[in-house]
């Protein structure tokens, strides 16, 4: 799958990709060129290897979750990352529901993306304007359901 893109190490040096630098594909296969020259180029290109794997995380999780709901990430809006933060945080099904402390980590992820892709592409941040998880009126799990 990878033979028609050449010599790999000149073409990462050319595209200033650094040793570990995350590349994501969808389920079907395709890289998205635009959320892949983020690690590349933007401030998130001078942080570490834990800086990545948790952004890249982060993304991917987003993006699929965009990609359920037909959305494409230059098009989101506010509601639509309240939308995530209730999946993420207490939506019951969701099983991988996570603690308010690692939305706030998905959060500063998606800003740090947006802010950067505005600067780029003109894409407006949708995220600034979303509180942060601590601070979102501590619901529980189980006080929340489908809906």
């Amino acid at each position: 799958m990878l033979g028609g893109f050449g010599d790999l190490h000149d073409r990462a040096a050319r595209n200033e990709a650094q040793h570990g630098t995350p590349v994501l594909f969808t389920v079907s296969g395709f890289a998205d060129p635009g959320v892949n020259l983020f690690f590349r180029v933007s401030p998130v290109k001078g942080r570490g290897a834990r800086t990545w794997k948790r952004y890249a995380y982060t993304l991917v999780v987003w993006l699929n979750s965009l990609q359920v709901f037909g959305k494409r990430w230059w098009e989101v809006t506010a509601r639509d990352v309240e939308a995530f933060k209730d999946w993420r945080l207490t939506d019951v099904r969701n099983d991988d529901r996570i603690k308010e402390a690692g939305f706030d980590t998905d959060r500063a992820a998606l800003n740090t993306f947006y802010t950067w892709a505005f600067g780029k592409y003109g894409v407006q941040n949708p995220v600034s304007g979303v509180a942060l998880a601590s601070n979102s009126g501590g619901r529980s799990a189980q006080e929340v359901g489908p809906g």
